[in-house]
């Protein structure tokens, strides 16, 4: 019995995230606001306090997760996502938006790093661990196949309404709250003992710090997610600049997350060909290629070469990282190491970003060259300590 129920978390969690990414509003969702009456400022303020919500419970939701379960933890995330869906449905004024903003950014907390633990405890009691890379890497497919539909089809609605966008939205939302009921706690992580949230804390941290390899793979994969975020903070500007026209936006964002989608899909297979070392060195090159086929390309087509390398690279990025991570932890502090990375990428895209954005009103060509900076030395990184670092 026990069996079946592990082999239906793995359903369930190719599920919950395509409900989690089926979000109608997301390629909107500013112009909602707009509409509504809020200035940019107003809206930069509302995602900014979701990102420190994030930062602040990130790791208090990992020991959380840790100490009293996982399926705990992804229940509270559908729960607190439903929430926000709600808060944004009837937003009319900025304390609505701010509420919203600070119910998403508790569901996003609750499930960064508790849904993966569980998923790769699952395995581990099925004697398939080693599967995980696959499964991670099929579940972030769908989560880009999910995300694209939902991006066309949003903006059908937003045509007629954009508060429909969040109206309807809310039914995949109850969809996810539903299916994370359904997850069952592997017995890998059943038993926890004491519960000190301080010692749990100190324990996971020390346990960290002495193993480099970790380390590695957290400041690794905080370096290329951050660097790829604030290429998409400025692409929207570049694709305006270079001559994309506004109304093939919502087809174009669906392309690019299809891309990146197949990113995700194909990574295990050519992980298994490259092998460690190979893969590590693979992202900052094909970082590195894209960017400077973005800027010196002038033409539309291999813009869109130059930006669907970075797509692709993002959905390699993911799954692959948080396998390699994931292959290090021990059970008993996985969801708070996990956390520890997310924090790890929310405080520096925290720093980050806004210095792109300065740039970027300067001169897109200086945030280019700080992207193109960045790959570079990432690309020395990875030579210089992905051998020494790496799978045994």
């Amino acid at each position: 019995m026990e069996k079946i129920l592990l082999e239906r978390n793995i359903k369930l969690y190719y599920m919950n995230r395509f409900f989690r990414q089926f979000v109608l509003f997301l390629p909107v969702w500013a112009l909602f606001f707009q509409e509504v009456g809020l200035s940019l400022a107003q809206i930069t303020i509302a995602a900014t306090l979701m990102h420190v919500t994030i930062q602040i419970l990130e790791v208090p939701s990992g020991i959380f997760a840790d100490l009293y379960g996982r399926k705990k933890s992804v229940f509270l995330s559908a729960l607190f996502f439903m929430l926000s869906i709600l808060s944004y449905s009837f937003a009319y004024n900025f304390i609505h938006l701010l509420l919203g903003e600070i119910l998403m950014g508790i569901s996003f907390a609750f499930s960064s790093g508790a849904i993966q633990a569980m998923i790769y405890d699952s395995l581990y009691d099925l004697n398939k661990k080693n599967n995980f890379k696959k499964v991670e890497s099929h579940s972030f497919f769908i989560s880009g196949i999910s995300h694209s539909i939902a991006a066309i089809i949003g903006g059908f609605i937003a045509v007629y309404s954009l508060r429909l966008t969040f109206f309807y939205t809310l039914i995949p939302g109850i969809l996810l709250f539903l299916t994370n009921i359904l997850f069952y706690e592997p017995e890998h992580h059943k038993t926890v003992g004491d519960k000190d949230y301080l010692k749990h804390y100190k324990e996971a941290w020390n346990f960290t710090k002495k193993h480099k390899k970790i380390l590695f793979l957290m400041f690794y994969n905080a370096s290329y997610i951050i660097l790829t975020l604030a290429f998409f903070i400025i692409l929207q500007p570049y694709m305006v600049k270079v001559g994309f026209q506004l109304k093939f936006f919502g087809y174009l964002y669906a392309f690019f997350l299809f891309v990146s989608a197949l990113g995700s899909k194909f990574m295990s297979p050519i992980e298994e060909f490259l092998g460690y070392r190979k893969s590590m060195l693979l992202i900052p090159i094909s970082t590195i290629i894209g960017i400077l086929i973005v800027f010196f390309s002038k033409s539309l087509l291999l813009s869109l070469i130059g930006i669907s390398l970075f797509e692709l690279n993002w959905g390699f990025l993911n799954p692959l990282i948080s396998s390699y991570i994931n292959e290090h932890l021990p059970t008993k502090y996985r969801a708070t190491i996990i956390s520890f990375n997310g924090f790890l990428i929310g405080i520096g895209s925290l720093i980050f970003i806004p210095l792109m954005g300065r740039l970027g009103d300067i001169s897109l060509n200086y945030s280019f060259l700080l992207i193109l900076l960045m790959g570079i030395i990432g690309l020395a990184f990875a030579i210089r300590l992905g051998g020494k670092n790496g799978q045994n």
